[in-house]
């Protein structure tokens, strides 16, 4: 009989100790998971979870949040989802061109060329200008709220999609 309390003992401890047990519905649960865990295997277990597409489609919404977690999890051993990241980042562009050009600046893992670029998600000469265009809008919009501030930054993003955007 000592065998089947010890059974029971190993099965709880191994579960408890999975890391399936960390959800990943909030940028703050990622963030802890980040911490506690390291980049890697956070991303690891997104991609074994299928939650990569829906933590891509937050991060593309520019929510400061989101795009804090996008900064903690672009540098990792998984390349596919570093490109989807880089992705959502340039989409994010339109919602918050700002943060997500501050963020580039702080965090210095990714480079303004990376972002401000033309996912090749978006296919289609009509899809491909109209992304273009409102992306320079966003970024002009910026440009004129946030004078001094990333005002570098956001001219190279725009002056990069203009430069795109004359070749369609």
């Amino acid at each position: 009989m000592r065998l089947l309390p010890r059974i029971l003992f190993f099965s709880f401890i191994s579960l408890a100790s999975l890391p399936s047990l960390a959800r990943f519905s909030t940028p703050a649960e990622i963030m802890q998971q980040v911490q506690e865990r390291g980049v890697n295997s956070v991303v690891a277990e997104i991609n074994a979870e299928y939650k990569k597409d829906k933590i891509i489609q937050n991060i593309a919404t520019g929510d400061k949040q989101w795009l804090q977690v996008a900064f903690k999890l672009s540098p990792n051993i998984h390349p596919e989802f570093s490109r989807q990241i880089i992705n959502a980042l340039s989409v994010a562009l339109i919602e918050n061109p700002v943060e997500v050009l501050s963020l580039t600046k702080a965090h210095r893992t990714l480079s303004f060329t990376d972002i401000c670029n033309m996912p090749p998600t978006i296919k289609g000469l009509s899809q491909q200008r109209s992304f273009a265009k409102k992306i320079i809008n966003s970024l002009r919009a910026a440009e004129q709220s946030n004078r001094g501030k990333n005002q570098y930054n956001i001219e190279a993003c725009i002056w990069e999609f203009e430069r795109v955007f004359s070749y369609m």
